[in-house]
């Protein structure tokens, strides 16, 4: 059984392919459970993502494409939704229109001293300020109760940023994470995206540093579930490194991942993505 909770169309703007290419990709793949999530509308970053005019299309057209694959796949309809405080309100009105399966919390804009500093944007990741930004919006977006999952939390890996500082601070807010039911993601993308060293000053395609195993496994041993997704912006790249993440995550004691339908947790082996 393989499963990808994180995937995006065209409606994302800078990821390419309609909803049905995306699903006949999967199919083709082998996947069993494809959950596509279009990054939701938002007040900032228009070309980024869904309008809100179009998330009435975008919400029927995966619901079609649902109903018309039925038999060859499970085909289930989400939202990454970014977090800022300033925009819960917004938050609330976009995921209750809709009787989405899955909403996925992400922070791609920090604010440092009146500019944004975008997560892509891995050579200023180091600057002063960002970490501790970063983190306190993962706090608050754990307990504010609206997501059932928090997208790509260590892709900030990819820049300067030392990961035994990393894995501190999140095992500082993890019991929050863990009460309020919030699964942490395991995200599959790495592989295709750069990193960043500091020390260097260089850039290296498919060196990131993520999902950072070692703190997974600390997570595992507190209770913490976890989703998987390719992350993928391409048909082509559906299902693109969830098992071999998989095959690490096992290695390292993880016997479990879940994906959400109807806003509920399914459990599935993680041995069943692996073959």
């Amino acid at each position: 059984m393989l499963i990808d909770s994180h995937t995006h169309t065209k409606y994302s703007k800078h990821a390419s392919g309609q909803v049905e290419e995306l699903v006949r990709s999967a199919i083709n793949k082998g996947v069993n459970v494809l959950t596509i999530t279009d990054h939701a509308p938002y007040p900032i970053d228009r070309n980024n993502r869904l309008l809100l005019s179009e998330l009435d299309e975008y919400y029927k057209e995966v619901k079609r494409c649902a109903e018309k694959f039925k038999k060859d796949i499970n085909v289930l309809v989400g939202l990454e939704v970014d977090y800022h405080r300033n925009y819960i309100n917004f938050i609330k009105d976009i995921i209750s229109r809709y009787d989405f399966d899955y909403i996925l919390g992400a922070i791609h804009y920090v604010y440092i001293n009146g500019e944004r500093i975008n997560t892509w944007d891995i050579e200023k990741l180091g600057v002063k300020g960002y970490f501790s930004t970063y983190i306190s919006n993962i706090e608050e977006m754990t307990g504010c109760g609206l997501f059932d999952a928090i997208a790509h939390p260590d892709t900030l890996l990819s820049g300067d940023i030392q990961p035994k500082m990393f894995e501190k601070e999140i095992l500082n807010i993890f019991k929050e994470i863990k009460n309020n039911c919030i699964s942490y993601e395991l995200n599959c993308s790495a592989h295709r995206k750069n990193y960043y060293n500091g020390e260097s000053k260089n850039v290296q395609l498919g060196h990131s540093r993520y999902p950072s195993l070692p703190l997974i496994g600390k997570l595992n041993d507190l209770g913490v579930s976890f989703t998987i997704g390719s992350d993928s912006h391409t048909p082509e790249d559906v299902s693109s490194g969830i098992r071999d993440v998989a095959a690490e995550c096992k290695k390292i004691g993880i016997d479990e991942v879940v994906y959400y339908k109807n806003r509920k947790s399914i459990r599935v082996k993680i041995n069943n993505l692996l073959y």
